[in-house]
């Protein structure tokens, strides 16, 4: 009977006997951790924006803004708490279906910010920076979707003895 044994691979073909990279093949524990890292950020963030814009209401009470602080406030703070929740989510199991709630998180946090912008953003100046944010959204889902890929099957043979 054929016993199969996975040889991990390095890219120039030789076999990878190092675990120094904290992305290696299986290393799916490392990615967790920096994902809990980055949404504990995003949580962060979000959770000091929201309690910023309700602090900060009375000061612009007499400015003509585009979206009503309180409002951004509520919309910061629902962020900040799905933020905690799945980040509690990623810290007791990273299986498949977590994976998928960050990836989907992202995406509609980035689409929310999009909005925001579309909608928020009166001045020229302002929208003048749009493709740089932009740059920072592509940035932002490509880092999620590569920290949330399954476990890598590259550079894995599978040999028969």
């Amino acid at each position: 009977m054929a016993t199969e044994v996975r040889v991990p691979r390095s890219a120039d073909g030789a076999i990878s006997r190092s675990r120094s990279s904290p992305f290696a093949v299986g290393q799916t524990r490392n990615r967790r951790w920096v994902l809990v890292g980055l949404y504990t950020l995003l949580a962060a963030v979000n959770l000091a924006r929201g309690f910023l814009a309700f602090r900060l209401v009375p000061v612009f009470a007499n400015w003509p803004l585009a979206l009503p602080l309180p409002l951004l406030g509520v919309v910061y703070l629902s962020w900040g708490l799905l933020f905690l929740t799945i980040l509690v989510a990623a810290v007791r199991r990273f299986d498949a279906r977590t994976r998928r709630h960050i990836r989907v998180s992202g995406t509609l946090y980035q689409a929310v910010i999009w909005m925001i912008h579309v909608i928020g953003d009166r001045s020229s100046y302002a929208r003048m920076h749009w493709w740089q944010d932009a740059l920072m959204t592509a940035g932002f889902l490509a880092t999620i979707l590569w920290l949330t890929a399954p476990p890598d099957r590259q550079g894995v043979e599978t040999k028969r003895r």
